[in-house]
């Protein structure tokens, strides 16, 4: 770092008086010395705490999402036992091969109908021994209080399994609306231990919790806590306050020590998920930074002591006393270099007077290289360069305050490569208080901002087919539903179904069928147009909306992509795959409500396709043409 040479340089040519006022002046640079080193601490701190809670938001979206969509799936599942029930007093074949044909074994160990007394009536898997559940928690609520929606029970070993599960039941009722029974769905909490090993890094551990405070599943380090409450009072607090997301501090059951807890809390189902982290994991490199903070700032505090000293004692001792200074200078380099921050200075023209180790090994430029020259047009991309010189002269003149939040801010370095750093900037000021320049510190997140964006993708898109998942596309709909509303601008669904894809399966294996999924959307992307929304919808059905479009334009578009899919081989060990679709194209209409209508009716022209024959795209159009009227309400 020239500039402290240089101005050491500078230094040597003054001849300094020993006075009161220099001791004083000492005093204040101690101070702004340690303050400086405060203030680092402290907003190096924030930023390492705001990037786990922003890390730990993305993972929670992610669990939320699958564990809603998971526990929607089950209630399904349970209504159609209800409510088969209610009418056979029995569940039918069609409902066992419902089940059969379900992914239900990968996330259940059991389903079943309790009759009042708590004895099986019904169960999905056999039974070898006789069971009965009348003082099971989830019996007992349903017992006390029909509430309309599913309750889901703390984790037990299952009496008909043998196994970890927690319950999701619901009542069923009598003809006269007394207590019936209960139907029930068994979910392993292995499940979800194998997903949240499939999301497990940088130490954390993952948590569902009731809103109750009971853990219904766990991580696979964590087994011990299934069943048990979480007895800490700040959960207890969490649990009940009206906030449904944040991350807090605390001392937990999962080992030593304080942790980072972070939660979402999905209150329809009092369903909570949470991930905790280790604060001394959290915060290792910030506490390392912190000793290099403060151990520069002490050896500054310890060098300009000895200074003064010499300097109050003797003026014929200055040749020494500047001996002195530059060995502390050379000191204070090192350290400096060893902050694992990139800290650059500018002058009044943005032009660089001290670059340090850990900018040379990020940038790739020797401080030779760049001292007195323009940075912002050496490291800045050229799109940025205006705004950033825009708000440097803003800094420099006053006319808007440093920057004392973290900012992100792209750079390119001397091989080309763009890396992104978080940027704290301070002004530089003489004694007299003037602005004489700037310094930048910055910290490489390139790498925690490409894995954020990667969390963000996983969370939208479905990991098979990479198109779209039912939330996201729920979501992107909506909001084009809301365009057809304000701006009266045609909207247009498609609901696709694979004809006989069960067939496929059996025949060639699930495998092989999850590839003519992935097939089918490749033929989507090639297709459609990069304005149409395209996602998996559930299963093999898939569902596509097709912004400022016709229900005639839809119908050539859903026409001519039931032909590609058509022409479409898969080629596997089992032998070659092709296959065909049914598809409903419906138009968004005045009566609609919410893009859940407008899909609500493609799927009826949809099982109109089915009935008419597969391999076929039915509309109101075709509809009017071959077959008799269809009620679209």
């Amino acid at each position: 770092m020239t500039v402290f040479n240089r101005k050491h340089g500078n230094f040597r040519q003054k001849e300094w008086s020993m006075n009161v006022r220099l001791v004083l002046v000492g005093l204040v640079l101690a101070l702004l010395a340690w303050l400086s080193a405060y203030r680092l601490v402290q907003q190096d701190y924030a930023a390492e705490v705001e990037r786990t809670r922003k890390l730990h938001s993305n993972i929670l979206k992610g669990m939320e999402s699958h564990t809603l969509a998971l526990l929607q799936d089950i209630d399904e599942i349970l209504v159609l036992m209800k409510e088969t029930y209610k009418i056979h007093r029995t569940i039918t074949p069609e409902v066992r091969a419902i089940l059969s044909a379900s992914n239900f074994s990968r996330f259940a160990d059991q389903a079943a109908i309790m009759g009042a007394d708590g004895n099986r009536l019904f169960s999905f898997a056999p039974v070898q021994v006789p069971v009965n559940v009348a003082d099971r928690a989830y019996f007992q609520a349903q017992v006390a209080q029909d509430t309309g929606k599913p309750f889901i029970g703390p984790a037990v070993t299952g009496r008909m399994t043998g196994q970890s599960v927690f319950h999701v039941s619901r009542r069923v009722n009598n003809a006269d609306g007394s207590f019936g029974g209960v139907a029930l769905v068994a979910v392993s909490t292995d499940y979800f231990a194998d997903v949240f090993l499939r999301m497990t890094l940088e130490d954390i551990n993952y948590l569902l919790v009731g809103t109750d405070g009971f853990v219904r599943a766990t991580s696979g380090d964590n087994k011990q806590l299934l069943g048990i409450a979480l007895d800490n009072p700040e959960i207890r607090r969490l649990l009940e306050q009206p906030a449904t997301a944040g991350m807090v501090l605390i001392d937990s059951r999962l080992g030593n020590g304080l942790r980072f807890v972070s939660y979402r809390i999905a209150r329809d189902y009092g369903i909570v998920s949470v991930v905790t982290q280790p604060e001394d994991t959290v915060l290792s490199l910030f506490r390392q930074r912190r000793l290099l903070y403060y151990s520069a700032a002490a050896m500054f505090t310890l060098l300009l002591t000895f200074l003064l000293l010499y300097l109050y004692r003797a003026s014929q001792q200055q040749k020494q006393l500047r001996l002195s200074v530059q060995a502390a200078m050379e000191q204070a380099e090192y350290y400096l270099d060893m902050a694992g921050t990139l800290l650059v200075a500018l002058d009044l023209n943005g032009r660089v007077t001290m670059l340090n180790q850990q900018g040379v090994e990020i940038l790739g430029y020797a401080e030779e290289d760049l001292l007195g020259q323009d940075l912002v047009e050496i490291i800045i991309p050229p799109e940025q360069r205006d705004l950033v010189r825009a708000r440097f002269q803003q800094v420099i003149t006053g006319k808007q305050p440093e920057q004392k939040d973290a900012m992100d801010m792209d750079v390119v370095t001397r091989d080309g490569h763009r890396r992104t750093l978080t940027w704290i900037t301070n002004l530089l000021r003489n004694l007299q208080g003037d602005i004489v320049g700037i310094l930048s510190s910055g910290v490489d997140v390139t790498e925690r901002r490409q894995m954020e964006e990667e969390l963000l993708r996983l969370v939208a898109t479905d990991p098979l087919t990479g198109l779209s998942n039912r939330r996201n596309l729920l979501e992107a709909g909506e909001r084009e539903f809301q365009l057809f509303l304000r701006q009266q601008r045609p909207l247009a669904a498609c609901l696709m179904d694979i004809d006989h894809f069960k067939s496929i399966n059996d025949r060639y294996g699930h495998a092989n069928g999850d590839l003519v999924l992935i097939r089918l959307a490749e033929v989507c992307r090639a297709t459609l147009r990069t304005a149409d929304l395209c996602g998996r919808f559930g299963g093999e059905e898939f569902v596509i909306i097709l912004p400022d479009t016709t229900l005639d334009t839809a119908c050539v578009a859903a026409e001519r992509l039931r032909k590609m899919i058509e022409r479409q081989t898969v080629e596997t060990d089992a032998g070659v795959i092709r296959f065909t679709v049914s598809i409903g194209v419906a138009a968004a209409e005045p009566n609609h409500t919410s893009i859940g209508d407008l899909i609500r009716m493609a799927d009826v022209y949809m099982y109109a396709a089915k009935n008419s024959g597969r391999n076929r795209a039915v509309s109101k159009i075709t509809l009017w043409k071959s077959l008799p009227a269809v009620d679209d309400s």
